[in-house]
């Protein structure tokens, strides 16, 4: 306390940074106990306040280091976003690669903290993106958010994000309308009865990312643009797909890509059977 305190009244002192290990440490309680640990900056943050201390928290700016147990920890210090600046995670997308869900506990992560050290260097395979775009990365970033637009004046949420993101985020179909972290389920059930709803989802994020990956030279030519120059792309997109639906269980078995592969030729398919009948 006597270091924050210190920092709080130092002339040269702009940004200070609550991390999630000094404050824990602290409290002796940065291993073995995650609830205790969970508890930390907000029993710091109330001890500040019960100091005196927080008028002078306004006149610097406060950086919140990662999470501790979970994303709850954010509505846990509500009564203190005023005073918080910044606020960096890395606990969403790295929690979500590794298949781990934010969740209903009272942490946010039933199991607290994932204690894998973060690989910045992790090589993002094509099911990875899948995953990271459309299921529990982006379900963990969105919760994040819901939580944030929660502030009474948008305080954090100002700070941090465009108008144009947050209406994103708002608009984001993953939400009901009861409230925060209050999810569709995984299988999108209000809607389709066996899960079909993911799977569209994870064709459109392959089909886009496809639009990266197999370019012609320089530019932006794609295979598909020769074959509709041939005159061939609604024979050959109809040909492709039925090879991969005929390879399916076959190669690498039951792999889900040669499926939203065959959807994509369907897709192409469909586009160009369009484009020939209008002609």
């Amino acid at each position: 306390m006597a270091g924050y305190a210190w920092a709080l009244h130092h002339p040269d002192i702009d940004y200070v940074a609550f991390s999630i290990l000094n404050i824990p440490l602290a409290y002796n309680v940065e291993k073995d106990n995650k609830l205790q640990r969970f508890l930390a900056r907000w029993r710091f943050m109330h001890l500040l306040e019960s100091r005196g201390l927080l008028p002078a928290l306004q006149s610097k700016k406060v950086h919140f280091l990662g999470l501790l147990d979970g994303p709850n920890e954010i509505e846990l210090v509500k009564d203190y976003h005023q005073y918080i600046t910044t606020w960096d995670s890395s606990s969403a997308v790295w929690a979500g690669i590794n298949g781990i869900e934010y969740d209903n506990s009272p942490t946010g992560l039933t199991n607290g903290k994932f204690e894998l050290e973060v690989d910045f260097k992790h090589n993002h395979a094509d099911n990875d993106i899948v995953r990271l775009s459309n299921t529990k990365a982006k379900r963990n970033m969105v919760t994040i958010d819901r939580m944030l637009m929660k502030d009474d004046d948008n305080t954090s949420v100002e700070k941090i994000y465009s108008d144009r993101y947050l209406a994103d985020v708002v608009n984001n179909d993953l939400f009901n309308d009861s409230g925060a972290g209050d999810l569709k389920s995984d299988d999108n059930s209000e809607v389709y009865r066996y899960g079909e709803g993911n799977m569209l989802d994870e064709v459109k994020s392959y089909i886009a990312s496809t639009y990266a990956g197999h370019y012609v030279g320089n530019g932006d030519l794609q295979t598909t643009d020769v074959w509709n120059t041939l005159g061939s792309a609604d024979t050959t997109s109809r040909d492709t797909a039925i090879k991969y639906l005929m390879r399916y269980g076959k190669k690498g078995g039951n792999n889900k890509k040669d499926l939203m592969k065959a959807i994509h030729y369907i897709c192409l398919l469909h586009h160009f059977t369009e484009v020939n009948n209008n002609d």
